[in-house]
């Protein structure tokens, strides 16, 4: 069973098994260098569902394809209804505002995002190994953008020298539905959310081979439900901006204290964007 849709993409199995499980990523604030290292008809597309009511901070997590059965599509809750479609792909990337880098990670990308890579890939007739391309992230919340660029120099890249480095798409995504669900209790058939947040029923955790059910939609290219109209899916609940950790840690260090600030703690001396998300989950938690 698989969460991303099967025509024909290629998962790398270079990961193999066992290994930490790492974060899919989204691109930061501002500029990242990016060598995509997967052609895009290699990227795995999927669909993606937020739900602010798992665990303390909320949780993005994939469709299960089938309406009837999908949590996500089946809530209560709109917001959480609504499916933004999403690629994956192995990349190296650098945000020009890190001293370290670049890495090779698996990153999501939109569909807008991924229109626009298409139509510069364009000139190199969809190659993208051919030159480096820019991905700028601007705004924030439901007005953030993304828009890419390519590099004007011919440089062509071999992603063979980086398979090792690879993550297999799918166990990416059945990682990501084992941390939105993993995080509650399974003796429990709700979360233990706090006052202001809205509780239902946990879905059956899937076994660890197989995902929760099996894809049974027909669609082709429409969404399992109405996709929200912004790219970037933080959300929102009576005026207040609810963030995952995925998108806190993507955050740069001046807004994630803007942001500690904000929830009525003290800013700590610290510039690392990691050690600062740290610091602002360990006291929400207290």
């Amino acid at each position: 069973m698989k969460f991303g849709r099967d025509k024909g993409f290629v998962r790398n199995e270079a990961s193999g098994e066992g290994g930490d499980e790492r974060w899919i990523k989204g691109f930061k604030d501002g500029e990242t260098e990016v060598r995509f290292l997967e052609q895009m008809d290699d990227w795995t597309p999927y669909w993606e569902h937020f739900d602010n009511s798992l665990g303390a901070k909320g949780a993005f997590f994939p469709c299960t394809g089938d309406r009837d059965t999908c949590p996500g599509c089946t809530s209560e809750n709109e917001r959480t209804r609504n499916a933004s479609k999403r690629y994956l792909v192995n990349a190296q990337a650098k945000n020009t505002k890190d001293d370290k880098g670049p890495y090779v990670d698996l990153y999501k990308v939109g569909q807008k995002l991924a229109e626009d890579i298409e139509q510069k890939s364009s000139r190199d007739d969809g190659d993208l190994f051919k030159r480096m391309y820019y991905v700028i992230r601007s705004g924030s919340g439901l007005n953030t953008v993304y828009r890419a660029d390519r590099d004007d120099h011919r440089e062509i890249i071999d992603p063979q020298d980086f398979i090792e480095q690879f993550q297999d798409h799918e166990a990416a995504l059945q990682a990501m539905w084992r941390r939105a669900f993993g995080e509650l209790d399974p003796a429990e058939d709700k979360p233990a959310p706090r006052e202001s947040r809205r509780t239902r029923e946990v879905p059956e955790a899937p076994p660890e081979v197989e995902v929760p059910t099996q894809r049974t939609a027909t669609y082709d290219e429409d969404p399992p439900s109405e996709p929200q109209p912004a790219q970037d899916q933080v959300a929102e609940a009576d005026d207040e901006v609810t963030l995952s950790e995925e998108e806190l840690r993507a955050m740069p260090a001046d807004e994630i204290k803007a942001l500690i600030k904000q929830c009525g703690f003290q800013v700590i001396e610290e510039d690392d964007p990691n050690a600062l998300a740290d610091y602002l989950i360990r006291m929400l938690g207290a």
